[in-house]
């Protein structure tokens, strides 16, 4: 098998073993108005695009940074349900490599 099929075959049972683990209230209906199981579905991938370097990508369940745009979280294990795009550290390299070139023209 190779790997490309081995990684499908791992995320589609992190989506099996994520709905089969449901958590609800005592009502019927997912706790706190949301959708959400035992720390394994629901979570969202943010991208932090940076000025000159690859985007890092941010699990918004526990925090954890990586390189790689993945469906769940290399940490907790969290599948990703939306993506969102967090450009403040872009915007602040993009004003330091502003800064740095009126530096050098001698303009500061």
């Amino acid at each position: 098998m190779s790997s490309t099929a081995i990684g499908i075959v791992a995320i589609v049972l992190f989506a099996i073993w994520g709905r089969c683990t449901v958590v609800k209230s005592g009502k019927g209906k997912p706790s706190s108005g949301n959708f959400r199981s035992s720390g394994r579905s629901g979570a969202v991938l943010v991208m932090h695009p940076h000025y000159i370097d690859d985007p890092d990508y941010e699990c918004s369940r526990c925090g954890k940074r990586f390189k790689k745009s993945l469906s769940a979280c290399p940490s907790c294990g969290a599948v990703f349900t939306d993506t969102e795009t967090d450009m403040q550290e872009f915007e602040e390299e993009e004003d330091d490599e502003f800064d740095m070139d009126e530096e050098d023209e001698g303009l500061l």
